[in-house]
Protein backbone atom coordinates (compact mmCIF):
# COMPACT_ATOMS: atom_id res chain seq x y z
CA UNK A 1 0.00 0.00 0.00
CA UNK A 2 1.57 3.20 -0.59
CA UNK A 3 1.08 6.71 0.85
CA UNK A 4 0.80 9.91 -0.77
CA UNK A 5 2.35 12.46 1.12
CA UNK A 6 1.30 16.71 -0.05
CA UNK A 7 2.98 19.22 0.64
CA UNK A 8 1.23 22.89 0.97
CA UNK A 9 3.46 25.93 0.55
CA UNK A 10 1.26 28.61 2.57
CA UNK A 11 1.24 25.94 5.31
CA UNK A 12 4.78 25.28 5.42
CA UNK A 13 6.22 28.90 5.57
CA UNK A 14 3.27 29.83 8.03
CA UNK A 15 4.36 27.08 10.47
CA UNK A 16 7.75 28.62 10.03
CA UNK A 17 6.07 32.10 10.99
CA UNK A 18 4.95 30.67 14.11
CA UNK A 19 8.10 29.23 14.95
CA UNK A 20 10.12 32.13 14.37
CA UNK A 21 7.87 34.17 15.86
CA UNK A 22 7.37 32.22 18.92
CA UNK A 23 11.34 31.76 19.28
CA UNK A 24 12.01 33.76 22.56
CA UNK A 25 15.67 33.20 22.09
CA UNK A 26 18.13 36.70 22.01
CA UNK A 27 15.34 38.41 23.56
CA UNK A 28 17.51 39.62 26.44
CA UNK A 29 20.58 40.35 24.19
CA UNK A 30 17.91 42.46 22.10
CA UNK A 31 16.68 44.11 25.17
CA UNK A 32 20.15 45.07 26.34
CA UNK A 33 20.82 46.45 23.03
CA UNK A 34 18.07 49.20 23.09
CA UNK A 35 18.85 50.06 26.89
CA UNK A 36 22.06 49.66 27.19
CA UNK A 37 23.09 53.08 25.52
CA UNK A 38 20.58 54.83 27.97
CA UNK A 39 21.78 53.41 31.24
CA UNK A 40 25.71 53.96 29.92
CA UNK A 41 24.44 57.92 29.00
CA UNK A 42 22.92 58.21 32.55
CA UNK A 43 25.88 57.07 34.08
CA UNK A 44 28.58 58.79 32.72
CA UNK A 45 25.77 61.93 33.19
CA UNK A 46 25.87 61.16 36.91
CA UNK A 47 29.45 60.69 36.91
CA UNK A 48 30.41 63.67 35.15
CA UNK A 49 27.80 65.65 37.56
CA UNK A 50 29.77 64.88 40.52
CA UNK A 51 33.22 65.22 39.06
CA UNK A 52 31.84 69.12 38.70
CA UNK A 53 30.58 69.36 42.08
CA UNK A 54 34.40 67.58 43.24
CA UNK A 55 36.13 70.29 40.97
CA UNK A 56 33.86 73.32 42.08
CA UNK A 57 34.30 72.36 45.95
CA UNK A 58 37.95 72.33 45.02
CA UNK A 59 38.25 75.61 43.29
CA UNK A 60 36.35 77.31 46.23
CA UNK A 61 39.04 76.11 48.30
CA UNK A 62 41.49 77.64 46.50
CA UNK A 63 39.82 80.92 46.45
CA UNK A 64 39.53 81.18 50.43
CA UNK A 65 42.89 80.19 50.61
CA UNK A 66 44.04 82.84 48.19
CA UNK A 67 41.70 85.33 49.80
CA UNK A 68 44.17 84.98 52.93
CA UNK A 69 46.75 86.38 51.11
CA UNK A 70 45.34 89.72 49.97
CA UNK A 71 43.19 89.54 53.51
CA UNK A 72 46.23 89.95 55.40
CA UNK A 73 48.19 92.58 52.71
CA UNK A 74 50.05 90.17 51.47
CA UNK A 75 49.39 91.17 47.97
CA UNK A 76 50.72 94.46 48.51
CA UNK A 77 53.42 94.42 46.28
CA UNK A 78 52.98 91.62 44.48
CA UNK A 79 52.25 91.76 40.34
CA UNK A 80 49.25 89.84 39.03
CA UNK A 81 51.64 86.71 37.81
CA UNK A 82 53.04 86.76 41.20
CA UNK A 83 49.90 86.51 43.47
CA UNK A 84 48.71 83.59 40.78
CA UNK A 85 51.52 81.98 41.40
CA UNK A 86 50.90 82.01 45.00
CA UNK A 87 47.65 80.91 44.30
CA UNK A 88 48.97 78.09 42.49
CA UNK A 89 50.98 76.71 45.42
CA UNK A 90 47.58 75.75 46.57
CA UNK A 91 46.51 73.42 43.29
CA UNK A 92 47.66 70.23 44.11
CA UNK A 93 44.84 67.77 41.64
CA UNK A 94 42.23 68.88 38.93
CA UNK A 95 43.57 72.01 37.24
CA UNK A 96 45.79 73.23 35.42
CA UNK A 97 46.81 76.17 36.82
CA UNK A 98 47.91 77.88 33.40
CA UNK A 99 44.08 77.90 32.81
CA UNK A 100 42.75 79.57 35.72
CA UNK A 101 41.53 83.31 35.26
CA UNK A 102 41.70 85.12 38.71
CA UNK A 103 39.84 88.79 38.80
CA UNK A 104 40.93 91.00 42.01
CA UNK A 105 39.44 94.71 43.20
CA UNK A 106 37.95 97.09 45.04
CA UNK A 107 33.83 97.25 45.29
CA UNK A 108 31.37 99.05 46.68
CA UNK A 109 29.43 96.27 48.25
CA UNK A 110 27.03 99.19 49.86
CA UNK A 111 24.52 101.73 48.17
CA UNK A 112 21.64 100.60 45.89
CA UNK A 113 20.37 97.61 44.35
CA UNK A 114 21.94 98.28 41.33
CA UNK A 115 25.52 98.41 42.88
CA UNK A 116 24.95 95.45 45.34
CA UNK A 117 24.38 93.37 41.71
CA UNK A 118 28.09 95.28 40.62
CA UNK A 119 29.52 94.59 43.71
CA UNK A 120 28.56 90.57 43.02
CA UNK A 121 28.34 89.80 39.22
CA UNK A 122 31.94 90.32 39.12
CA UNK A 123 34.38 89.98 35.81
CA UNK A 124 32.76 88.73 32.64
CA UNK A 125 34.76 86.77 30.21
CA UNK A 126 34.48 86.56 26.83
CA UNK A 127 35.77 83.58 25.01
CA UNK A 128 36.72 82.95 21.15
CA UNK A 129 36.08 80.04 19.01
CA UNK A 130 38.82 78.45 20.02
CA UNK A 131 37.69 79.22 24.05
CA UNK A 132 40.37 81.27 24.36
CA UNK A 133 39.74 84.25 26.97
CA UNK A 134 39.95 87.32 24.73
CA UNK A 135 39.10 89.97 28.06
CA UNK A 136 41.90 90.67 30.58
CA UNK A 137 40.98 90.38 34.20
CA UNK A 138 41.67 92.95 36.86
CA UNK A 139 44.20 92.62 39.45
CA UNK A 140 44.03 95.67 42.29
CA UNK A 141 45.25 94.37 45.46
CA UNK A 142 43.51 97.13 47.28
CA UNK A 143 44.34 99.21 49.92
CA UNK A 144 43.84 98.10 54.29
CA UNK A 145 40.25 98.92 54.89
CA UNK A 146 39.13 97.94 51.35
CA UNK A 147 36.31 95.96 50.46
CA UNK A 148 37.37 93.57 47.65
CA UNK A 149 36.11 90.74 45.36
CA UNK A 150 38.52 87.88 44.30
CA UNK A 151 37.19 86.05 41.70
CA UNK A 152 38.79 82.91 40.13
CA UNK A 153 37.54 81.27 37.41
CA UNK A 154 38.20 77.60 35.29
CA UNK A 155 36.96 76.30 31.82
CA UNK A 156 36.11 72.69 32.93
CA UNK A 157 35.83 70.30 29.72
CA UNK A 158 32.95 68.62 29.95
CA UNK A 159 31.33 65.48 27.22
CA UNK A 160 28.41 66.27 24.96
CA UNK A 161 25.31 64.81 24.25
CA UNK A 162 21.84 64.76 24.42
CA UNK A 163 21.40 63.53 27.55
CA UNK A 164 24.71 65.36 28.98
CA UNK A 165 24.53 68.90 27.58
CA UNK A 166 21.92 70.89 25.31
CA UNK A 167 23.73 73.28 23.06
CA UNK A 168 21.45 75.56 23.34
CA UNK A 169 22.20 76.52 26.76
CA UNK A 170 19.31 74.99 28.79
CA UNK A 171 20.26 71.92 30.23
CA UNK A 172 22.11 71.65 33.96
CA UNK A 173 25.56 72.70 32.20
CA UNK A 174 23.86 75.87 31.17
CA UNK A 175 26.89 78.24 31.00
CA UNK A 176 29.93 76.56 28.65
CA UNK A 177 31.59 77.45 25.75
CA UNK A 178 33.20 74.86 23.23
CA UNK A 179 32.73 71.94 25.32
CA UNK A 180 33.39 73.21 28.52
CA UNK A 181 31.91 74.57 31.77
CA UNK A 182 33.20 77.97 33.31
CA UNK A 183 33.12 77.40 37.01
CA UNK A 184 33.74 80.43 39.29
CA UNK A 185 34.72 80.74 42.52
CA UNK A 186 34.23 84.22 44.59
CA UNK A 187 35.21 85.58 47.95
CA UNK A 188 34.25 88.94 49.21
CA UNK A 189 36.29 90.62 52.38
CA UNK A 190 37.19 93.72 53.67
CA UNK A 191 41.47 93.97 54.19
CA UNK A 192 42.53 93.93 57.33
CA UNK A 193 44.52 97.07 58.61
CA UNK A 194 48.43 97.13 58.06
CA UNK A 195 49.77 95.76 61.66
CA UNK A 196 53.01 96.14 61.38
CA UNK A 197 55.18 99.59 60.44
CA UNK A 198 57.45 98.06 59.10
CA UNK A 199 55.95 96.09 56.59
CA UNK A 200 55.80 96.24 53.19
CA UNK A 201 52.14 97.06 53.71
CA UNK A 202 52.72 100.55 55.25
CA UNK A 203 55.56 101.28 52.56
CA UNK A 204 52.68 100.39 49.69
CA UNK A 205 49.97 102.83 51.10
CA UNK A 206 51.92 105.51 52.70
Amino acid sequence: MRVKLSYNPIHSARARLQRYLGCARGVTAIEFAFVAPMVLAILLAALQISTIYVAQSYLDAVTEAAERIVLTNQATTLTAAQFKTQLCSNVTALFNCNNLMVDLQSVNCAGTPSQITTCLSGYQPQFNSAGVSTTTPTFNSGAPGATMRLLVMYQWPVITGPLLMDPSGNSIFASFTNGTRLLSAVQIFVEEPCLNPTTNCVAANG
